[in-house]
Order: C-alpha cells, then sequence, then structure tokens
C-alpha cells in the first residue's frame, strides 16, 4: 500500500510541474495563461482631446470606441510603465529600450546609436513598419507577438483607451 501511495504522490508532483511549465512557459512568452484566439477587429478613429488629430487604430469588434477622445494627459501618465527602460524627453539618453522621442512617424529601428535587436533590424530591413497609429496599437498591445524575437519583456497594454491615450502622447513628443 505504501508503494502506491509514493507513486500517486510522485503523479500528483509531477502534474502540478507540468502546469506550471507550461501555463508559465506561455505567460513568459505572451503576457497571456488563456489559449490565444483571433478577435475581430475594427478600424476606428478616435480624436484627440484639444486637437484637430485624429488616431486610427484596429481594435477588438466588441470594444465601441468610436465616441472615445484620446487624452493626451492620460498617455503621459501611461507611458510611466515604460520609462524603466525608455527615456521621452527631448535629447534623451538610451536606456535599456531606445530613447521614445519623436518616434512617432519614423521608421522602426531608426536610432543609429542604439543598439537593436535583431529582430527589430530584420523588420528594419523589410521597410515597412513605421511607428503610425496602426502599428504603434498593435505593437503595444503585444510587442513578442508583434515583433516575434523582440527582447522587450513588457507584456503589453490591453486596454485600447490606454493605448490610444499614450499614442496620442506620443505623437505630441516631437
Amino acid at each position: 500500500m505504501r508503494n502506491f501511495e509514493n507513486k500517486f504522490i510522485v503523479a500528483v508532483f509531477a502534474a502540478n510541474l507540468i502546469a506550471v511549465v507550461v501555463f508559465g512557459g506561455r505567460y513568459y512568452l505572451t503576457g497571456n495563461i488563456e489559449t490565444p484566439h483571433k478577435e475581430q477587429q475594427q478600424l476606428v478613429e478616435v480624436e484627440i482631446e484639444d486637437s484637430n488629430q485624429t488616431i486610427a487604430i484596429a481594435a477588438p469588434v466588441e470594444e465601441d470606441l468610436s465616441d472615445y477622445v484620446a487624452d493626451p494627459e492620460k498617455g503621459r501618465k501611461i507611458s510611466g510603465k515604460c520609462k524603466a527602460c525608455h527615456d521621452f524627453s527631448q535629447g534623451g539618453k538610451h536606456k535599456t529600450g531606445p530613447s521614445l522621442w519623436g518616434v512617432y512617424g519614423q521608421k522602426i529601428a531608426h536610432h543609429t546609436d542604439y543598439s537593436y535587436s535583431s529582430a527589430f533590424e530584420a523588420e528594419k530591413e523589410k521597410g515597412e513598419i513605421f511607428w503610425d497609429d496602426t502599428h504603434l496599437n498593435e505593437y503595444l498591445l503585444k510587442p513578442k507577438k508583434y515583433i516575434k524575437g523582440t527582447k522587450m519583456a513588457f507584456p503589453g497594454i490591453r486596454d485600447a483607451k490606454d493605448r490610444l491615450d499614450l499614442i496620442a502622447w506620443m505623437k505630441e513628443q516631437k
């Protein structure tokens, strides 16, 4: 009977270890432990508070953002999540990540004095990504999914309104 109990304890321990590895690994790679599913997207144009500009992003169909007015001041506060690795000030120095002053409208990996990951350099060579509303929105949602192989550990910003506010603020940093 004792042998059966030992085998049972080992089996339970092994099952728990496997669960930790699978779900922990999924969280590490995607920032999410849920099974990914394709969300339907719609193109949404959002006004920027106190400005004649708009932001156009793809947002989940379930979320109606058509009446939302992006607030750059809220975006400035949200940028605090990024400041451990990025500097947003004019003439700011690179940290773990590149300086993000004036990044809006720039080609991906545009700083010549920063050593980007090979994933970013590969995207730069393709020449298809400029940091506009759509690309910033998709990148900020899930950086590791958008640029496969990026060294950036940040899991992303899930809330579409937070992303819109941050993009509105980034537009002003020029």
